[in-house]
């Protein structure tokens, strides 16, 4: 997988370090890539909004970045869980001399095995700071000789002024509620339709692909197939 380092503002970066310092799965719901034009938003979002290195890495190559970077932060969902192995999430191949941190790393599940934890321990062992998203801090502490955090999600840490900054105009101006699932939970979804029946609102899906055939249609269903984050 490839792996691109953020430049982070100094102000963002400030924040981080006050603040404590994908190879996906198979479901048979999830059939399509998401499409094109959505990929598409995601990058001009990216490119406009998210400074990154010109160059990109992948774990075999990530040493070479050492010699550019004073510090390196791992996070954030998803990168630590164990069905999704990265040797890259855990900044395999920069020495010791460097600050390795995480920040809201997700391992996904409350429980990790001998074997998982033997090379969670070994993977972990030079990090100056590690921090979780999940209050599951300790299955880590227990392998790991030193203090792992509970902080929030990284989207948390901006302010609605911030994020006013790269929203779009309003496109929906009604009231709705807003649905985003991973693959497709009828349950979840029904509970989602259940709420919004309740309060008489429209429910404004994003899916995580484009098969959304298992929710049926709706005049209340508005889906936003192409949307981007700033959206």
């Amino acid at each position: 997988l490839p792996i691109r380092i953020l430049k982070f503002p100094f102000r963002v970066a400030k924040l981080l370090v006050s603040r404590f310092f994908k190879k996906t799965s198979s479901n048979d719901s999830m059939k399509k890539d998401v499409p094109l034009e959505r990929k598409n938003a995601f990058n001009v979002f990216s490119n406009k909004h998210i400074p990154s290195s010109n160059q990109v890495y992948c774990w075999k190559t990530l040493k070479r970045s050492a010699e550019h970077y004073d510090a390196f932060i791992a996070g954030s969902d998803q990168v630590w869980n164990p069905q999704f192995y990265n040797p890259g999430y855990f900044l395999y191949g920069i020495p010791k001399t460097k600050y390795k941190a995480s920040y809201a790393a997700s391992i996904s599940q409350m429980e990790l095995s001998e074997i998982q934890k033997r090379k969670y321990r070994k993977l972990l062992k030079n990090f100056n700071m590690i921090s979780l998203r999940e209050n599951n801090v300790d299955i880590l502490e227990d392998i790991v000789d030193k203090k792992v955090e509970w902080v929030l999600d990284p989207t948390l840490l901006l302010s609605e002024k911030d994020w006013d900054k790269v929203c779009s105009s309003r496109i929906i101006n009604q009231k709705y509620a807003f649905c985003y699932f991973l693959g497709s939970n009828r349950e979840q979804f029904d509970a989602a339709w259940e709420y919004a029946q309740k309060k008489n609102l429209k429910i404004v899906f994003i899916p995580s692909s484009d098969k959304i055939d298992d929710y049926g249609e709706d005049d209340n269903i508005i889906v936003e197939n192409n949307a981007s984050p700033a959206d």
